[in-house]
């Protein structure tokens, strides 16, 4: 057995003939134990509080041991299956930055390494690599405070807390929420970085040749004191073909303030996405859901990824245009499909009367938002003036309205389109 401490101002790397920046300011607390079940071997290495200064990174101390892997781990039949590296406190960012500098790791990981750029930490993490097939590796991990960029239509994420598992054909991750609230952003899709301080989910992938699928079912997600979003995703991304993304995501006790981050705003037209977060002005929705399914990518052809979402709301304002009065106390439903949207109102309120069933629908044609609005109410002759002087009505019924005395009640029928 042999303890010591390690302190070394620099060690020089090098990749062939090519020399990298060194380590500096190498310091750790050293142990070696001879492994008594194999005379001979590796033994058994720890390293406590190991930390160093490379290319601009000051790596954080860290803790690691490696030792022999035993047969009854890997299943193989020989003393020495082959090795375990265990570590707590690993910093992802530095190593992954010193990984990506060093050909150690096989292609497909290295991959991951430069389109993900994952940081954080991970804890309790263990590694197994087989003598035998070193690529059967397995490898397993507490996260912390762990983030990733978004790519191939795979979403960011900052501040994730949970476990992971990896092995050559596929792995997992049970993410969690712990005090700091998650973020995830869909950049191809959607405008909004989300921020959910209740969040849990199970996000797995599969590799299959040059396929590679990531997907997750039952997310649950919190946002404010109230509003859950349940959803989930499945992502497949093909060497030799098309990436295509399937995306549900419904929600609960939501607000109108949500809409602009629940509508897909690189996904629909520019003049829907503006009409829909500006004309639903307040009001509260009760359930709702999105959907999206196609192809993604820089390759992907215009109109090849599909959206719709519907919503019921209810005590809402809605302002379908600035020129007429405001419709409140609105309760109905929305459905959106791809460049179209129909508001089916219920009940409402609107310049004093007391509307009827009614539809509001736009429709993108050629970039040139239509919008249409077919409504009915009673009307008692008091609230005609109201309506000559709050809307277009009076111009284009003109002066001579104004002298003639109304009595009574009628019925309207208004069909607009603007």
């Amino acid at each position: 057995q042999v303890n010591g401490i390690l302190r070394t101002p620099y060690l020089q790397l090098g990749v062939g003939a090519m020399s990298l920046a060194p380590l500096e300011d190498i310091r750790a607390h050293i142990g070696w134990r001879r492994d008594e079940q194999r005379l001979g071997g590796i033994g058994e290495w720890h390293l406590r509080q190991l930390q160093w200064r490379w290319n601009g990174d000051q790596v954080s101390p860290f803790s690691a041991r490696l030792t022999r892997l035993s047969n009854s781990s890997a299943g193989a039949g020989n003393d020495s299956a082959g090795v375990r590296f265990v570590a707590d406190a690993l910093p992802l960012r530095p190593l992954r930055r010193l990984m990506a500098a060093l050909p150690l790791l096989p292609q497909l990981a290295q991959e991951a390494l430069d389109d993900y750029k994952p940081a954080g930490f991970l804890d309790a993490m263990r590694l197994d690599i087989p003598h035998a097939a070193p690529t059967d590796f397995q490898l397993s991990a507490r996260l912390r405070d762990i983030k990733v960029n978004a790519h191939q239509g795979a979403p960011a994420a900052s501040y994730v807390q949970g476990h992971i598992y990896v092995d050559r054909f596929g792995g997992y991750v049970d993410a969690y929420a712990a005090e700091q609230s998650v973020e995830i952003e869909f950049p191809e899709l959607f405008s909004a970085r989300w921020q959910f301080p209740r969040f849990k989910a199970l996000v797995a992938w599969q590799i299959d040749g040059a396929l590679i699928r990531v997907f997750s079912e039952g997310m649950r997600l919190g946002v404010g004191t109230q509003t859950e979003l349940i959803g989930g995703f499945d992502l497949r991304l093909d060497q030799n073909g098309d990436d295509n993304l399937g995306l549900q995501v419904q929600v609960e006790n939501g607000d109108a303030a949500m809409i602009a981050d629940l509508v897909p705003e690189y996904a629909v037209a520019p003049e829907l996405y503006k009409w829909l977060t500006t004309a639903i002005e307040a009001g509260l929705i009760s359930s709702g859901a999105y959907y999206g399914h196609g192809q993604i990518g820089a390759g992907a052809p215009a109109g090849s990824f599909m959206s719709a979402m519907w919503y019921q709301f209810e005590d809402a304002i809605l302002r379908y245009d600035p020129q007429w009065p405001a419709v409140t106390g609105a309760r109905g439903r929305v459905e959106v499909h791809n460049s179209s949207a129909v508001i089916s109102v219920e009940q409402a309120n609107s310049g004093g009367l007391q509307l009827q069933p009614s539809t509001v629908r736009l429709v993108t044609d050629n970039n040139s938002p239509v919008v249409s609005v077919n409504t009915a109410a009673q009307v008692p002759a008091q609230a005609i003036d109201l309506w000559m002087k709050s809307s277009p009505l009076g111009e284009i019924a003109g002066d001579g309205l104004s002298q003639i005395a109304l009595t009574g009640n009628a019925d309207l029928q208004l069909a607009l389109r603007l």
